[in-house]
């Protein structure tokens, strides 16, 4: 089968999902279906496609390119990115997006409103895991903020809350592990980043997106404050440890002594049999925050303005490929 021919996207034009032809969405929808139905659409923390097999951005468009990915079906890349962070991978999750990704649509903020809700959802219970009242108002003022600028690009008191929320970050400080992400989280949507900045959008979905995802799913299966530490205290031992070799770099020798160190250490019961648990039962640990997830970025598909530039003749239809 021939590959179509299509038009470059043109900056000054807006996006235009499918650009606007309802057989071309079929047809990539159809494929993924099949893909979904023998098995074919993994979940990783990188977009990734290999032997018939990927993630979901990867599988619509046969391609882990960026440009590719943005030219086939006229859909910015940090939407393919947000879908990656949502675990969508049934027949069903494709029927759903089906629906509400439609042809025609101009897409390109539809990434940055789903952020901006997910840390400002009142059901993830972001108040009790901040626990902190100044951590906890900033995020509040960022999504107000974060409204304004969607309202209205031009926008720009950014600076001084940026300020103010670099001045709470606590690095070292592995008991606050849960507001530091919360923070670093915001201040890289502090503006969001152009649709088409394809690092910095992956840093901020499958990088601190899907960690905020395991924050909130293991805050509901009992975590707190001292089990969200352990990652940090593993992170600054090793991170010491290194520090030590001949310069300043593990090898893979040294990395393997190093984690036979660790697992020789005195570990903590409580959290060793809360992470097994969890790790144990992921999926279903995982699935409100999926689905809290998918219903906003529906929310904001459905709501998504229809296209007008555009010109559909530049674009081979599927019965032509």
């Amino acid at each position: 089968m021939a590959d179509a021919t299509f038009c470059s996207i043109n900056p000054s034009l807006s996006w235009t999902s499918f650009y606007g032809d309802p057989q071309l969405a079929e047809f990539y929808f159809n494929r993924l279906r099949w893909h979904a139905k023998a098995g074919h659409i993994l979940v990783s923390r990188q977009p990734t496609w290999r032997g018939g097999k990927g993630t979901i951005s990867a599988a619509l468009v046969h391609n882990t390119d960026p440009e590719i990915f943005e030219r086939m079906i006229g859909v910015p890349y940090n939407l393919g990115l947000l879908l990656e962070m949502l675990n969508l991978t049934s027949e069903h999750d494709i029927d759903l997006l089906a629906d509400a990704l439609r042809p025609g649509l101009d897409t390109s903020d539809v990434a940055a409103h789903t952020m901006r809700d997910w840390f400002a959802n009142p059901n993830c219970n972001w108040t009790a895991m901040i626990d902190d009242r100044a951590v906890d108002d900033l995020r509040l003022e960022w999504a107000a903020a974060c409204s304004a600028w969607l309202q209205d690009k031009s926008w720009n008191n950014w600076p001084p809350l940026i300020s103010r929320m670099r001045e709470l970050l606590k690095p070292g400080n592995a008991m606050r592990a849960v507001q530091n992400t919360v923070l670093e989280s915001l201040i890289s949507l502090s503006p969001p980043p152009p649709p088409t900045a394809v690092s910095h959008w992956q840093s901020i979905t499958l990088g601190r997106g899907v960690h905020s995802k395991f924050i909130v799913a293991q805050f509901a299966c009992g975590w707190r404050a001292s089990d969200f530490a352990k990652e940090t205290e593993l992170f600054q031992w090793f991170t010491e440890r290194e520090s030590k070799e001949p310069g300043g770099q593990f090898t893979e020798v040294t990395l393997r002594q190093a984690q036979e160190e660790w697992s020789r250490l005195p570990k903590d019961p409580e959290y060793i049999a809360k992470e097994e648990y969890f790790f144990e039962h992921i999926n279903s640990a995982l699935a409100p925050a999926n689905e809290q997830l998918r219903n906003i970025m529906k929310r904001h598909l459905n709501a998504a303005p229809v296209a007008h530039s555009y010109n559909s003749t530049q674009v081979s239809s599927p019965g032509s490929l």
